[in-house]
């Protein structure tokens, strides 16, 4: 992986058993992982719950 690629999407968190959201939020770290999405230079996009969140507040504003 490139040194400007985020790999905060990597490696999901190992599963909690006593997390019952624990098994979803891999699935969904996987689904979004699958899209691929990338930024106008072609970085993949940071899509960590921070930075998701930054970029709503920025969007909002």
């Amino acid at each position: 992986m490139p040194a400007n690629e985020p790999d905060s999407l990597a490696q999901p968190p190992e599963p909690d058993p006593m997390n019952i959201f624990a098994d979803f939020n891999a699935r969904v770290i996987k689904a979004v992982e699958a899209l691929d999405l990338r930024d106008k230079d072609g970085a993949l996009l940071d899509l960590s719950r921070i930075a998701v969140e930054q970029r709503a507040i920025l969007v909002s504003q």
